[in-house]
């Protein structure tokens, strides 16, 4: 982002905008399939999952309202693919500014972040259950890495950071978001505890049994596995990236190498060679 990005503003419409659209959208879709078939059926569409009700019990219910096939279900699914393409191209150029920071070119960047995406989404593309776990996996470890994100700001410093953030936001930043992020692990820990007592106490599920959808210990082996192959990569990549506001003194960067002492030869042979100008 540029220097004088309004940081504030725009992440305040960003996060808003996503919210009233994810609500305004539930509410629509729920309403509708209430409104269109039986209590019967609508409980079933519900407790099918995102993927069951939005690609099974919705595309039946277009089928039944007037222009559904034609005009309604083409605009529903040509909209929920553009909202995907906006969350991916975010996404990848979180992914891609990364591994810039390796010292890679951008358009090598790119490419080998599309690659790996691609073959990444490869099985869940090819079985759902697959994709209801990844989905649940990652989704409960977006807490996660919030609560990572929370902590690095705590080690940067609120009030810097909130000063810094005023400095060039139209919305001025007060003392209530370092309220909240100071209240983040907390709320983190409440959620993720009550995601925990979900799975343990899920019937359907042995909540130790690493293969099962939603078992707890399908999450710590994927989220133990990830944290091991991160470890491994960080002493191999750790010299080769830019020095941030976190890096500790002393450590190097391939992007902005330590300045050469100052012995002042060449400032005397710069004046020699002016006396002798003047000189001649």
């Amino acid at each position: 982002m540029r220097k004088k990005e309004d940081f504030a503003l725009n992440s305040g419409i960003v996060v808003a905008g996503n919210h009233l659209a994810s609500l305004l959208a539930g509410i629509a879709v729920i309403c509708t399939v209430f409104a269109m078939q039986s209590p019967h059926y609508a409980q079933e569409a519900v407790g099918a999952g995102d993927q069951g009700l939005m690609f099974v019990y919705l595309a039946a219910l277009f089928g039944q309202m007037p222009g559904g096939t034609w005009f309604f279900g083409p605009l529903f699914f040509l909209v929920l693919v553009l909202a995907g393409l906006s969350s991916l191209i975010a996404m990848m150029e979180l992914a891609v500014r990364n591994v810039i920071d390796f010292g890679i070119k951008r358009k090598k960047a790119v490419v080998a972040v599309v690659l790996v995406t691609l073959v990444g989404g490869i099985p869940s593309a090819l079985d759902l259950d697959v994709l209801t776990n990844q989905d649940n996996v990652w989704g409960v470890g977006l807490l996660i890495s919030g609560l990572f994100a929370a902590v690095a700001m705590m080690r940067y410093g609120l009030e810097r950071a909130r000063r810094e953030l005023d400095r060039a936001s139209d919305f001025r930043v007060g003392t209530w978001w370092k309220v909240l992020i100071g209240m983040f692990p907390l709320m983190a820990a409440v959620v993720f505890g009550w995601f925990m007592y979900l799975s343990i106490t899920d019937s359907s599920q042995t909540w130790y049994d690493p293969f099962q959808t939603f078992s707890v210990g399908t999450m710590v082996l994927q989220w133990v596995a990830l944290f091991v192959v991160m470890l491994l990569l960080n002493n191999l990549f750790s010299r080769r990236t830019s020095r941030g506001p976190l890096t500790a003194e002393g450590v190097g960067s391939v992007h902005a190498p330590a300045p050469e002492p100052d012995t002042g030869v060449e400032a005397d042979a710069d004046v020699s060679v002016v006396d002798r100008t003047e000189e001649g």
